[in-house]
């Protein structure tokens, strides 16, 4: 008996650590076998195209990208409840907020700010509508995204665990996008508000066909935020939406997570792939090789558009990598 008990033992043994490799794996996959990028936000914007900002835990720092000089905006490094939420620069303005008590309960205490970047003026923020910009929805996944256009608002919904998106020019009659998702390898998928511009009277939509690689707490069921490894992505389409016609198509579709759509502007969108920077004519099908930059392919990188300028930053601290301003 004693004997059989030790076989038994061994063998559940032996499934259990099996099992723990398997899922050791995964996680080891989604955390660094491949690179992961974070676009900030698809460009190009009409931000300014001086300045790039990131937080840690206490401090909002401002970059200027022509010298690459650092100026602390907030120091809360003294404050022993109190912690940076996250920041954003739109326009000439850098956002930002602080949280008191650091434990993000909805008794914590929430305080917003705008900084101007020209005068240097900091201002807190009591309208709602000047809290607009730095709300979590911006940066996190969300189902509904509401978009603001000359011809009224645009709702884009998209429910995990669903296969479809849908589209209201009204806010309350929704359709299915036809062509997009649709198929059960879609229930993944999320969309971000980072993820939309508009400009020219169209909005401009980067759809993610994500499948999850790891067991990481925060990245299930979806990533809170667009920071996606490249073997977590089975396609990317750029959506083009006509808020005056009601109408909507797919105008480009890459696939596999190697390159990144991470742009557009004027017919051209624009890529990476690996550590080269392109931009390809959607109209002519002629590509241009923009930049080349030096990093490890396992480096995480975050791309963050200023106005007309990429910049290109290490993920981990900060550092900025290279800089490319669109001609």
């Amino acid at each position: 008996m004693g004997t059989i008990l030790s076989k038994l033992l061994g063998t559940l043994f032996f499934i259990v650590v099996a099992i723990w490799c398997l899922v050791d794996g995964m996680v080891s996959c989604a955390e660094g076998k491949t690179r992961a990028v974070e676009v900030e936000r698809i460009g190009i914007t009409s931000d300014n195209n001086e300045y790039i900002c990131r937080n840690t835990k206490d401090k909002v720092i401002l970059t200027d990208i022509n010298t690459g000089e650092d100026k602390e905006i907030v120091d809360l490094s003294e404050e022993t409840a109190a912690s940076v939420r996250f920041c954003e620069i739109h326009g000439d303005y850098l956002f930002y907020r602080l949280c008191y008590h650091v434990t993000y309960e909805d008794d914590d205490k929430i305080e917003e700010y705008r900084y101007d970047l020209k005068s240097g003026e900091t201002t807190k923020l009591e309208n709602t509508d000047d809290l607009l910009w730095i709300s979590d929805d911006f940066y996190m996944n969300q189902e509904t995204i509401p978009i603001e256009t000359d011809e009224g608002t645009v709702y884009i919904n998209k429910e995990y665990g669903e296969a479809d998106y849908k589209i209201s020019f009204d806010g309350k009659n929704y359709e299915i996008m036809e062509g997009i998702g649709g198929t059960d390898s879609y229930k993944e998928s999320a969309i971000y508000a980072r993820n939309f511009i508009y400009k020219n009277g169209k909005i401009y939509a980067v759809i993610n066909h994500t499948k999850m690689a790891g067991g990481l707490v925060f990245r299930n069921p979806v990533p809170h935020t667009n920071y996606l490894h490249d073997n977590e992505i089975k396609e990317q389409l750029l959506v083009e939406i006509d808020p005056k016609t009601q109408s909507y198509s797919t105008i480009y579709k890459v696939k596999g997570g190697i390159t990144r759509i991470i742009g557009y502007d004027n017919d051209y969108v624009y890529l990476l792939k690996k550590n080269t920077v392109s931009r390809r004519n959607i109209s002519t099908k002629k590509s241009e090789k923009l930049m080349e930059y030096e990093a490890d392919k396992e480096t995480d990188i975050k791309l963050v558009w200023a106005g007309d300028t990429l910049v290109v930053r290490r993920y981990d601290d900060g550092a900025i990598i290279d800089v490319m301003k669109v001609e």
